[in-house]
This record gives C-alpha cells, sequence and structure tokens, in this order.
C-alpha cells in the first residue's frame, strides 16, 4: 500500500474497526489525519473509526465539529448518521440518515445493507427512511 495515498488507508481503517482491529485502525486514520487534517472525509473516517472501536466521547465531539462544520462547506451527512448508528445512537443516526437522503449523499443508495446500520435497522423509522427513497428490503 502507498503510504501516502490516503483513500487507502481510510477504506482499511473502515474495515478494521467494527472487525475488532482498534489498534490497527486507529493508526491507520491518525496517519491520515496528520497527512491531511482540514480534509472533511479524513475527520469523518476518523470520527468514525472512534465510534467504532468504543471511543464515543471523542468520536461525538468529532462529530459535533462535523456537524457545525456543515455551515460552511460539504459534509456528508451519511458519514455522520453511519458513526453514530455504529454506536447505536439511534435517534441521531436516523436524523442524520434522513438529511442524507435530503441532500441525496449517493452513499444512502447502501443504507439497505450497510453494516454500519445495524444498530439501527430495527427501528421502524428505518423501514421508512428506506421506503422514502424506494430501497425498501424485499423478502
Amino acid at each position: 500500500m502507498d503510504e501516502h495515498f490516503i483513500p487507502s488507508r481510510l477504506r482499511l481503517a473502515e474495515a478494521l474497526a467494527p472487525a475488532g482491529h482498534a489498534d490497527t485502525a486507529l493508526t491507520q486514520t491518525e496517519h491520515a489525519f496528520a497527512a491531511a487534517p482540514a480534509q472533511p472525509r479524513v475527520r469523518e473516517t476518523r470520527a468514525f473509526v472512534l465510534a467504532a472501536t468504543g471511543r464515543r466521547e471523542d468520536a461525538r465531539h468529532g462529530l459535533a465539529a462535523l456537524a457545525a462544520e456543515r455551515n460552511v462547506r460539504y459534509v456528508s451527512a451519511w458519514e455522520i448518521a453511519r458513526a453514530y448508528a455504529v454506536m447505536a445512537y439511534t435517534d441521531e443516526a436516523l436524523r442524520w440518515l434522513q438529511a442524507a437522503v435530503d441532500e441525496r449523499a449517493p452513499m444512502t443508495l447502501f443504507a439497505a445493507v450497510h453494516a454500519a446500520l445495524d444498530p439501527v435497522r430495527d427501528d421502524p423509522r428505518f423501514a421508512g427512511i428506506l421506503r422514502s427513497i424506494d430501497i425498501a428490503r424485499r423478502a
């Protein structure tokens, strides 16, 4: 892996964190953060990894900063939603997921199958969001 290619570090961290490899995932995000601390995508992934590895308070601080930054530049509501979802903060996750649908964030097309959303999947509001974008789960 090219150590300077930030997207590969982010994707690796996103895969490692939920799989229980917290230290390696955090190391990857910290390398990316050191290289590009102002990039929203880096900060979004960092917050997700913190959330997925149990560092909830750190994740919430990062998510609050990202939410505030939405007033001055694009920060995807999808990224905020999935971080809240992985922490099982259902109300916040669904509120941000609806915002992602409203802003037409491309990743919402994967909402029905994205593993990060599993903790909020049983909430009836989640099914309503899927129906609103016509990707309701089919048996």
